[in-house]
């Protein structure tokens, strides 16, 4: 390998050395913030309310569905009143799954302590 092609190469190599410190750095910043931030808010959060919260998401899962079934057992036209009536179920069972694969997402990528929520 010629000189100037070595060199380009040691360069890369630390170039892509440091990027990788950074975003150790970085992913370490994150983690400890998301740790502190939730901890102050959350306080009080432990294994009983992560099940009790699992246990709502599955309870508006189950009001969504319902209520869609109980629409297609009428027969005939919905009545818009009731198709809002089930767009609001859902939006209502959506926000709290997405805010459930919030918490599993934040305990996966350790924002969240597990060790602190068996504890409970």
């Amino acid at each position: 390998m010629p000189q100037n092609a070595t060199s380009h190469f040691a360069s890369e190599i630390e170039a892509s050395k440091l990027v990788k410190h950074f975003m150790n750095e970085l992913d370490l910043g994150i983690r400890t913030a998301n740790q502190e931030i939730i901890h102050a808010r959350i306080p009080d959060l432990d294994r009983e309310k992560a099940f009790v919260f699992a246990t709502l998401v599955a309870r508006l899962r189950a009001d969504y569905l319902d209520a869609a079934f109980k629409l297609c057992s009428q027969g005939g036209q919905p009545d818009p009143q009731d198709i809002e009536a089930l767009r609001n179920k859902r939006r209502t069972y959506e926000e709290a799954r997405d805010a459930f694969t919030a918490l599993r997402h934040a305990i996966e990528v350790g924002y969240i302590d597990v060790a602190k929520l068996n504890k409970g």
